[in-house]
């Protein structure tokens, strides 16, 4: 017994490779990605840079003032000044005037002052902002780092430190 298969056309013929696809342009994901990390880094240097710039213009400003009260043996403003951050006790209100008048006493007058070092430190107490001058007195030179914390948008003295080779002497 014969069976007969019909034979397929070739127009009707189903096709056994299937269709490649026109080849379209690919969207490249990872060039976007690193455009988007680029401008992202740019825009935090850019934050940070600000952030020092301003830190830099307050810091000259605070300390010029803290010069001017210092010699006009104006301590009570400097301290009033202080007032919301650590120095808040009468002791340590008796004691910082005590290491201005000396420090006054010892240097004379400030003549001027020049930034040095600038760091601003962000922590769960507050910003701190710490800047060091290279301070020029009427008896010499001292190094001075200033320390200050913001609070409620206003830089507060939180801490001072002077070093001279002037306090050596007699």
């Amino acid at each position: 017994m014969a069976t007969d298969f019909p034979t397929p056309v070739a127009d009707t013929a189903p096709a056994l490779v299937p269709e490649v696809p026109k080849k379209r342009h690919k969207f490249i994901l990872w060039k976007w990605s690193l455009v988007a990390t680029g401008i992202v880094v740019a825009y935090i240097i850019w934050l940070f840079a600000a952030g020092l710039y301003q830190g830099w213009h307050q810091c000259d400003g605070l300390v010029h003032q803290f010069h001017q009260e210092l010699n006009a043996a104006d301590y009570e403003t400097i301290f009033q000044a202080s007032k919301d951050s650590t120095l808040v006790t009468p002791q340590d209100h008796k004691e910082f005037v005590k290491i201005l008048r000396g420090v006054h006493t010892k240097l004379g007058n400030a003549t001027s002052e020049s930034l040095t070092n600038l760091r601003v430190n962000v922590t769960t107490d507050g910003t701190l902002t710490i800047a060091n001058f290279a301070s020029t007195f009427e008896h010499g030179k001292a190094e001075e780092t200033f320390t200050w914390i913001k609070s409620r948008g206003v830089l507060k003295l939180y801490r001072y430190h002077i070093e001279s080779d002037a306090f050596l002497g007699n």
